[in-house]
């Protein structure tokens, strides 16, 4: 426990949140957390390089929901939409799922998109049962941020045997000048045998200062197929923290392509389990960075709970000016998790003779008969 707790001037914990008033509790008790261990700082061993002034220097507040008839927003999403009359286009506007801004006509029938808030109405059960309630608010303190200040999020459930070729275009807009902050939860829900391709793309207006901490939480059943493809690009003054939390059934299937080229401050964590045999995930990044003082921060986290799994990470990064790129990679094989494959590797090229780079690699096996390597490099 932190000796003393300080938080900035804009963290209003005893906030009212009255929208998804039946996980109040779960909010209150991400609050009692954050008292506990509060926000991140170059204390903690997992933010030892982090730049994180930006938290107490400026002064966020609450977001609002855009206006959905802008022409201007229009015009720019009809602009970076994917040209394709094939594909499917979700558009989230300052953490709130729009459905007047979207593009759903290819959507199979059976498949349900909206308001997380509109699914807990209708879907009481199947949210009870995928719903993350449990944070490790010490390691995953952005999330545990998150679950005490979150409203709402994009619900997205493929029921059984629903497969999707055709790719579903994620649009995430910041579209204000101000200094907002957003915490959207986003509850993904893929059934057993199901299908999905996720284009992921996260925009901001020229001159926001915004701060998007958004939390993912993806379940995939058995024989199921997600593949995710994200996008960051946003301004250079803005932030962005992006945890997600991915459970895989068996013989599920997992390719996530992330790619971090904007923002001022980006820290991304995600964390896999694979939960039953033959879950196989595989993890690739790019990131460059090339203004001062930019900060790019990816940390992996995936664990082996069932026998012949298989993972991999692959991350290169290119470091450019004054600026700091760091890479962590954990896997952890359970016990009784044998015939686990996995590896891990990260590769950083320096352009500049202030730029820095940090690679740690972890390794934790507690299983036999596994093939588990991990390497990092670093090129002037």
């Amino acid at each position: 426990m932190k000796d003393r707790i300080s938080f900035p001037s804009w963290l209003q914990l005893d906030t009212v949140n009255d929208r998804l008033a039946s996980l109040a509790a779960f909010r209150k008790n991400a609050r009692l957390a954050l008292h506990q261990f509060g926000l991140p700082s170059r204390k903690d061993e997992r933010f030892k390089h982090a730049h994180l002034d930006f938290l107490y220097q400026q002064h966020f507040k609450s977001s609002v929901l855009s206006q959905e008839n802008d022409s201007r927003l229009t015009e720019m999403i009809q602009e970076k939409r994917i040209k394709s009359d094939q594909s499917i286009l979700l558009t989230v506007i300052d953490g709130i799922f729009s459905q007047a801004l979207s593009d759903c006509t290819h959507l199979p029938k059976e498949a349900v998109i909206c308001e997380l808030s509109e699914a807990y109405e209708r879907y009481p059960d199947l949210i009870n049962a995928h719903f993350n309630r449990i944070i490790d608010a010490k390691r995953y303190p952005f999330a545990n941020l998150n679950a005490a200040l979150f409203s709402d999020g994009l619900f997205f459930y493929l029921p059984d045997h629903c497969r999707i070729d055709i790719p579903i275009h994620l649009l995430f807009i910041s579209d204000t000048n101000e200094n907002i902050t957003q915490h959207p939860h986003h509850l993904f829900i893929l059934g057993e045998n199901s299908k999905a391709i996720l284009v992921e793309e996260h925009i901001t207006s020229p001159s926001s200062l915004s701060l998007m901490n958004i939390v993912s939480s993806i379940n995939v059943g058995k024989s199921a197929e997600l593949v995710r493809y994200k996008i960051q690009t946003i301004v250079n003054r803005a932030s962005h923290v992006a945890t997600t939390f991915i459970d895989q059934a068996e013989d599920s299937q997992v390719l996530f392509f992330n790619i971090a080229i904007g923002s001022l401050f980006s820290r991304d964590d995600i964390i896999a389990q694979l939960q039953s045999s033959r879950a196989r995930c595989e993890f690739i990044g790019f990131y460059h960075l090339n203004r001062d003082d930019q900060y790019i921060d990816h940390h992996l986290d995936i664990n082996h709970h069932a026998t012949h799994c298989h993972s991999e990470m692959f991350y290169k990064g290119i470091v450019d000016k004054k600026s700091c790129a760091v890479f962590n990679g954990k896997l952890s094989v359970q016990s009784g998790a044998n015939k686990t494959s996995a590896h891990q590797t990260n590769h950083h090229l320096l352009l500049s003779q202030k730029a820095e780079s940090y690679a740690q690699p972890e390794l934790e096996i507690y299983a036999d008969d596994v093939k588990c390597k991990h390497g990092a490099t670093t090129g002037e």
